[in-house]
């Protein structure tokens, strides 16, 4: 099964990291864990996904806590 975490799918997202590593002298794409990991560390919590329609199949979104 192929799986975002592995970075073998999805196909539109696969051709955009191609593109980046072309295209730019330090473009990468990044997993959802590393952005949730990211995020965590910047204080945000509830990390999730949300489906999308278009060239971008996925959302992050995270809640950052009032002080």
């Amino acid at each position: 099964m192929r799986s975002r975490a592995s970075r073998t799918a999805p196909l539109p997202a696969l051709i955009f990291a191609v593109n980046m590593l072309v295209n730019s002298d330090q473009g990468d794409t990044f997993s959802l864990q590393e952005i949730a990991g990211w995020l965590r560390d910047a204080g945000f919590t509830h990390v999730r996904t949300v489906d999308a329609p278009g060239l971008a199949p996925l959302l992050i979104l995270a809640t950052k806590p009032s002080r």
